[in-house]
């Protein structure tokens, strides 16, 4: 932090003050699910430091008693360390376990590069780790989840339908996850987000204009899971999460042929892929064969049997993709053959298959779809109604950790 800057004064003894009434840091906070919900993103999970920086007026406050610790017209890029004691920002030592910025107005914060909306969260883990959380307006949140997980340049009913897809996704996590620290990440085990950096006029266009708007069965929110190719058949959600709706039981799509993922190829040496399995425990050293056993009722490898140099193990196919990667098998719909020391893959589509198909939305679109029809095709017997009509849906209550 440099000493130049204007407004750098800290108010040493707040902190001095507060720092005995934090919670340790992970410790569950009460939330409040408010008519437009905040969202709590994890942008940053298990990092060792972060560059800060702030454009417009804000204030720095400690997390759980609101003490103020500094404000300022904007904040030139500071490095953030964990430390035993607490925080290191730049220069200064500030014996707290985590700090909330509130940015004013149209303020951004800057977090290694990225700009953010809302007020963010930085809390130093008992493994002198950082925890980074965005704490975002719904719709603000979505702005910057569409870019990343649509073309801004599909149809518009595209658009729409994911935005419809992903704020029920982020409503049902919300409430769903009101002890933890978060409600999602920032990466692909969630929704990829982006922060204001990612945000483009036509999606957000699409969030607006499907403001409220929520996908239900039965008049309950349920988790509206999506990936970006299915190559010809969504998957049933029991299949991979014991979830067990009508909405999330499959569906034929052959509107996804389009997609640059329809097929792939993938391969990797065969003692590197026996690495990576002993590293999930399976000890089979280097890889001779990848068999399947059995088959979900979509065509996916629900189990495999690794036959290896030292042993054999079988695995769900599930942990299988894990354990190798997501991006390197990128579906459970492939053939293994081995040839001069490399595990060769070929496959069909990316990602679980659970829910819409992306790619299969924007083919349903170029045939006129509306997107509420996509939404009808993907997830069959969910409605398309605001969130305020929504079974058990309190938005003034405070949820309970």
């Amino acid at each position: 932090m440099r000493r130049s800057h204007p407004g750098r004064r800290w108010l040493v003894g707040a902190v001095a003050a507060a720092v005995c009434l934090l919670p340790l840091p992970g410790a569950a906070q009460p939330t409040t699910v408010p008519s437009a919900p905040l969202i709590r993103v994890a942008i940053a999970q298990a990092i060792d430091e972060a560059q800060l920086a702030i454009r417009g007026r804000f204030k720095i406050v400690t997390l759980n008693t609101a003490e103020t610790l500094h404000e300022g017209r904007s904040l030139k890029r500071t490095t953030i360390i964990p430390l035993v004691s607490g925080l290191q920002l730049g220069k200064l030592s500030l014996p707290v376990f985590g700090v909330r910025i509130e940015p004013e107005q149209d303020a951004s914060i800057l977090i290694n590069g990225r700009r953010f909306r809302g007020a963010v969260e930085i809390i130093r883990q008992q493994n002198l780790t950082l925890l980074i959380i965005n704490h975002i307006n719904l719709d603000a949140y979505l702005y910057g989840v569409l870019y990343h997980e649509v073309s801004h340049r599909w149809p518009v009913e595209v658009l729409k339908a994911q935005a419809i897809a992903a704020r029920t996704y982020a409503i049902y996590q919300n409430l769903h996850n009101a002890g933890k620290d978060f409600d999602v990440t920032a990466d692909i085990y969630s929704q990829v987000y982006g922060g204001r950096s990612s945000e483009q006029r036509k999606t957000n266009r699409a969030v607006d204009q499907t403001r409220g708007l929520v996908l239900t069965y039965r008049g309950e929110l349920f988790p509206t899971y999506y990936h970006a190719t299915c190559g010809g058949r969504t998957e049933s959600a029991k299949e991979l999460w014991q979830t067990d709706l009508p909405p999330l039981s499959g569906a034929a799509c052959p509107y996804c042929t389009a997609s640059p993922h329809y097929r792939w190829h993938a391969a990797i040496e065969a003692d590197r892929l026996g690495r990576l399995l002993g590293h999930g425990g399976y000890q089979v050293g280097e890889v001779a064969a990848v068999e399947p056993v059995d088959y979900t009722p979509s065509g996916r490898i629900k189990t495999l049997r690794v036959r290896g140099s030292v042993s054999t193990a079988t695995l769900s196919g599930k942990a299988f993709r894990e354990l190798v990667g997501a991006n390197l098998l990128r579906s459970l719909t492939f053939t293994a053959v081995l040839r001069d020391g490399t595990m060769h893959f070929s496959g069909r589509g990316w990602g679980h298959g659970v829910g819409m198909c992306q790619w299969g939305a924007f083919g349903l679109a170029r045939r006129g779809a509306t997107a509420t029809q996509i939404l009808s095709y993907y997830y069959p017997g969910a409605a398309v109604i605001p969130l305020a009509s929504v079974t058990g849906w309190l938005p003034t209550t405070t949820k309970k950790p």
